[in-house]
């Protein structure tokens, strides 16, 4: 499929974007980030490529060890700024992660995944769905 018919498939006759995507060129990076697999910037210490300077610069801070991003609450450093974003919601209690089949929220969408056998929440790690069964199915578990 041309990228144009991808355009208009997608964004209709508006140049302005959808709610997915701001304009055509947020459309076209993630067509060539996802599904062309284009990566013009490749790491020179490790070969690694990315679509874009910015997430190779903030990959160097891996190999050099800097920690450029701190928390302003706590000073802890991080090397991508994102980590500092996930880091805040200690401090804030925030929990922008809602299960959708009961009221459990978690501050990380990865605390999401695994399957629970009293309900169809899922978790990636066993430790958070053991968590997960304890504050919402404590009648259902065997003492």
């Amino acid at each position: 499929m041309q990228i144009e018919a991808v355009f208009a498939t997608i964004l209709g006759d508006s140049t302005r974007g959808n709610d997915r995507y701001a304009d055509r060129s947020g459309l076209r990076n993630h067509i060539r980030r996802q599904h062309e697999g284009k990566r013009p910037h490749a790491c020179e210490q490790c070969g690694k490529s990315f679509f874009d300077t910015i997430i190779l610069q903030e990959h160097m801070h891996i190999h050099t060890g800097e920690k450029p991003y701190a928390c302003r609450l706590c000073g802890k450093k991080f090397r991508q700024k994102g980590c500092v974003t996930q880091h805040m919601r200690i401090h804030t209690g925030e929990t922008p992660h809602p299960c959708k089949f009961c009221t459990a929220a978690f501050k990380h969408s990865h605390h999401l995944r695994g399957p629970c056998k009293f309900c169809t929440a899922a978790f990636k790690h066993s430790h958070h769905l053991r968590g997960h069964i304890k504050a919402h199915h404590k009648d259902k578990v065997e003492k």
